[in-house]
């Protein structure tokens, strides 16, 4: 496997990922590793089909919400 240098982090994103690795139980070295890792094998979602998605679950919604209905479920806040 190769090994490759990071250099050059800026000290907020350096503090992020030793604070992420502490969070998830994994040195440094691997948190770094994941992340690669899991930003190399993320698939984008197509806009189009994020918006018929979208529609899909606006519709499950009979008649849609009111703004009232919206705003009573902002001010209930979540559970």
């Amino acid at each position: 496997m190769p090994d490759i240098t990071v250099e050059k982090i800026h000290d907020a994103g350096y503090e992020k990922l030793k604070q992420r690795a502490v969070r998830h139980r994994r040195s440094l070295n691997s948190e770094i590793i994941y992340t690669l890792k899991r930003a190399a094998t993320t698939k984008r979602i197509h806009p189009d089909i994020v918006r018929s998605n979208a529609r899909r679950v606006r519709d499950l919604v009979e008649g849609g919400l009111s703004l009232d209905e919206i705003q009573d479920a902002i001010d209930a806040g979540r559970p």
